[in-house]
């Protein structure tokens, strides 16, 4: 399991980390977010691919600053197009 401490950085920046170290990850692969935000919830659903996590446990850690946790499963990966699948049609001008 990896694990990303969001308590004391810049958010965008933890962002990118989290999107860069989540394409690394085998599906399968969980990693834990801890930080002092609860909205990052819906900015990594902004910014992960649909249908590639699943939220595996959110909860409110209390100690002397409370915190959350949270634990995302990776489920699949990106549906992306490759080369060979796009087809570009040209048309040329016959004179």
């Amino acid at each position: 399991m990896f694990s990303i401490d969001l308590r004391e950085t810049i958010i965008p920046f933890s962002l990118l980390q989290i999107v860069n170290q989540f394409k690394r990850m085998t599906v399968g692969a969980t990693i834990e977010i801890l930080g002092i935000e609860e909205d990052i919830i819906s900015d990594l659903k902004c910014v992960l691919p649909v249908g590639t996590f699943e939220l595996v446990d959110a909860e409110t850690m209390n100690t002397d600053s409370p915190y959350f946790r949270l634990l995302l499963k990776k489920t699949g990966t990106p549906n992306i197009q490759t080369k060979e699948n796009r087809h570009v049609r040209i048309q040329s001008e016959h004179r």
